[in-house]
């Protein structure tokens, strides 16, 4: 959406002040032009000291803290250009009132003060580029001018003003006047302590910095030369002491502690966990509190609970997972309906409120998942021993117990504790060759899980055709997976495989959170929703438009339901494109959020909707059990929000949250629990939960566009060529996926060909003279150019070749 500006319109004085009635200082004549000079040019002459001196006395109103008369504007302007007589203030002045930087009062006869709204915003310093403020609010950028640049770190999160540049050759944008840094968002700073000696034997030490984005920032050591001489050549962590200032521009650093790191891929997580600022160590506290919990399940624990030891659950999730939160099992009832046991690890049992554990978890709120580690919620021996439902012993759990007729109708549910015994722990990739009647062994699916495990896949077949009726939105997405061997070197990035297995256990989850959801809604309690809500109509207009170049429609107007979405999802099954449709219908939908206002999930089709299935990676699905078993208790729980948990809410993820939240319609004072006094809290617990999420997101992306890039750089020579799939289109350029690899890449407009393209009003790119048109959906062959591995960037050219 374009932004909007608003004219402020002063007021012009028809008649000027007599000058001659103002003190001033004596006026130094000017000395008389020579006339040898033409009129022409003592006129361009004379109209370059007025603009120069209409920007001087801008900035002397901007710099000013009181209102200004005339006379002393003349005064302050004098002081700067000492041959000011009164002719030319007098056009400065009539400059100046048609000025909508300045404003003058035409009945105090002053230039006033004009108050400067300040704004909040986030610091981004992009590799290679300019730094920039966004703003909280809007999401404008605005430049942070080149003298100030060094001034400010990556994640800052700053109170500042918009001006224009005092510089008159700069560009007449607004820059970000910065006035204070609220929050620092970087601690540490990884790099190298390099040592170099001059010809005349002087030695000098410097610090090699990782992070491409602090590539302006000076380093200044507080260590002693002794202590950095056994730091040469030693990748480490410096701890920031003191941060730059207008009197001193340098960051001060002290040598902490080395960094262990096997190779440059994890030397990358290391950095993303610092960019985005991600809680990777737990405190002393919280290590020693997890050292004291037992080693198993106590027999005191299995009091009060329902003994389900001998139901044949079974796990089932990827062949890289440790933590397991969910087991399974199914069983028939007669007259088509169906017994759906979930069993959920129930971390509320171990992890209480106001513990020292339950404080990390608050901070953390997600797991982060890179490739070939990952940073746990809870310490590993809660979220890999503990609570996670390891096959062949004992685990407490939260069980919904659901009764699920022939339509896929949940007609009956209930929440209890229980224990239980998990009989196997299966692969999609396993379970799914035994679902498709291949031969596995007992090892690959036990003999014991899988009438239960048929049963499942029967279930899944009638929750699906529910699920279709409904109208939920089905999307095929594509993740990465990237293959490392031993040694963490990549040897294939593509698509992970999705089949029936993963689908199975996602409908299951999804039955289970709609029950948590209906149960917390019955009891009027407060707690966090998933909440989804419906796409914006600029994001439909742009959506429409790249549908039409596949002759397809979306229906519904500005208010598309699901069912309208899941209509294009079925017209493009199969299709070659369909991948390009689906990621276009992916960005046309917002984001979801964790609220305790509950409007529905747009995408699921569902009233309501919650997390209630992977508490040991995510702080919502805890707080939701702990609802439950205060309700289950007849107790009502009330969450506290501890100190340094709203951190995350200064950062870019939590602006870009904020920006999200105040779209999405808002509660009603008679909305349930709106005098509970523990509202604020749910309220605030949504905005950290949905912010740390999110920025787990970014680290994870991050992270795996740079391993795309070094694959790239690794595999790729210039003359190599690709076949690809433009997936999106711009007036400067083609976003495209290789089809060989899961990489994506850019084709700027100077690399397509020869011809001159325009971007049309049908999104495509047509050339002028020979008319050849790319539109999304085309397959192209691509060369590569150059990859940037700090900026994050894959540059391809368009072979000539088409397809």
């Amino acid at each position: 959406m374009p932004e909007i500006r608003i004219a402020i319109i002063y007021e012009r004085e028809t008649k000027l002040p007599n000058l001659k009635k103002t003190p001033r200082p004596k006026i130094v004549k000017e000395k008389r032009a020579s006339s040898k000079k033409s009129k022409g040019s003592q006129g361009r002459v004379k109209n370059y000291v007025i603009t120069e001196l209409v920007q001087k006395a801008v900035e002397i109103l901007n710099q000013s803290a009181a209102d200004l008369d005339t006379s002393e504007l003349y005064v302050l302007l004098s002081r700067q250009y000492r041959k000011l007589n009164e002719g030319l203030f007098a056009q400065v002045l009539d400059r100046l009132m048609g000025d909508s930087r300045v404003r003058f009062d035409s009945q105090k006869k002053c230039f006033t003060h004009k108050a400067k709204k300040e704004h909040t915003g986030i610091v981004v310093s992009p590799a290679q580029s300019a730094p920039y403020v966004v703003d909280d609010d809007t999401g404008e950028r605005f430049p942070i001018a080149q003298e100030s640049a060094k001034l400010y770190l990556p994640g800052d999160a700053v109170i500042f003003r918009s001006a224009h540049s005092a510089e008159p050759w700069d560009d007449p944008y607004l820059y970000a006047n910065v006035t204070e840094v609220v929050e620092h968002s970087i601690a540490e700073i990884v790099g190298e302590v390099k040592k170099t000696t001059s010809k005349h034997g002087k030695v000098t030490y410097h610090f090699k910095k990782y992070d491409p984005r602090l590539c302006n920032l000076s380093v200044k050591f507080l260590d002693p030369e002794t202590v950095l001489e056994s730091w040469v050549d030693k990748k480490a962590i410096a701890v920031i002491d003191r941060y730059p200032s207008k009197d001193d521009p340098r960051v001060y650093v002290r040598m902490d502690r080395e960094l262990e790191v096997d190779s440059d891929a994890d030397l990358e997580i290391e950095l993303a966990v610092r960019q985005f600022n991600l809680p990777h160590e737990f405190s002393p506290a919280t290590v020693l509190e997890a050292e004291k919990l037992p080693n198993k399940v106590l027999a005191k624990d299995r009091a009060r609970r329902v003994d389900l030891r001998d139901v044949a659950f079974c796990t089932i999730d990827g062949e890289d997972a440790r933590d397991f939160d969910d087991a399974v099992y199914a069983q028939a009832e007669g007259n088509g309906a169906y017994r759906l046991l979930v069993a959920i690890a129930d971390v509320s049992y171990y992890v209480k409120p106001n513990s020292d554990i339950d404080r990390d978890a608050q901070l953390r709120s997600t797991s982060v998942y890179f490739p070939r580690r990952v940073i746990p919620m809870l310490p590993e021996k809660l979220c890999n021993g503990l609570c996670s439902l390891n096959p062949g012993v004992d685990r407490l759990s939260m069980v919904c117990d659901m009764v699920i007729d022939s339509l896929g109708t949940v007609k009956a549910y209930q929440f209890y504790p229980a224990v239980i015994h998990s009989h196997a722990r299966l692969t999609y990739t396993n379970a799914w060759k035994y679902l498709s009647n291949e031969a596995v062994t007992d090892e690959e699916v036990p003999q014991v899980v899988r009438t239960g495990l048929d049963t499942l896949y029967d279930l899944y077949k009638v929750l699906r055709r529910a699920r279709s009726i409904r109208g939920a939105i089905d999307f095929a997405t594509q993740e990465t997976l990237v293959k490392t061997d031993e040694k963490g070197d990549i040897i294939a990035i593509v698509a992970r495989e999705s089949n029936d297995a993963h689908r199975l256990i996602e409908e299951c989850m999804l039955a289970a959170n709609t029950c948590a959801a209906d149960f917390i809604g019955r009891h009027k309690k407060l707690s966090l929703y998933r909440v989804h809500d419906s796409p914006s109509v600029d994001k439909l207009l742009e959506l429409r438009r790249t549908l039409s170049g596949f002759g397809l429609t979306l229906l519904g107007g500005n208010k598309p339901t699901a069912a309208d979405y899941e209509k294009v999802v079925e017209a493009v099954e199969g299709k070659p494109y369909s991948d390009v449709i689906q990621t276009a219908l992916l960005r046309s939908m917002q984001r979801a959020v964790y609220s305790p206002d509950n409007i529905g999930h747009y995408g699921l089709g569902y009233e309501g909707y919650t997390h209630f299935t992977s508490p040991i990676r995510r702080y919502p699905d805890l707080l939701v059990h702990r609802t439950i078993r205060g309700i289950l208790s007849r107790r009502t729980y009330r969450p506290t929000v501890y100190p340094g948990s709203t951190s995350v809410l200064n950062s870019l993820s939590g602006m870009n949250l904020k920006r999200t939240l105040l779209a999405m319609p808002q509660p009603e004072k008679t909305a349930l629990g709106a005098t509970d006094p523990s509202r604020g809290a749910w309220v605030e617990l949504g905005k950290i939960t949905s912010a740390c999420e999110r920025r787990a997101d970014d680290a994870s992306r991050d992270v795996t566009a740079w391993l795309k890039c070094r694959y790239m750089k690794t595999i790729a020579s210039d003359k190599q060529k690709f076949k690809a799939r433009i997936t999106a289109i711009t007036s400067f350029g083609l976003y495209v996926q290789l089809q060989e690899i899961f990489v994506e890449g850019f084709v700027h407009i100077s690399n397509i060909g020869f011809d001159y393209y325009v971007y049309t009003p049908e999104g495509t790119l047509q050339g002028q003279s020979f008319g050849e048109v790319y539109a999304v959906g085309d397959v192209v062959t691509v060369s590569l150019i150059e990859v940037d591995e700090d900026r994050r960037r894959i540059d391809f050219r368009i072979s000539r070749s088409r397809h």
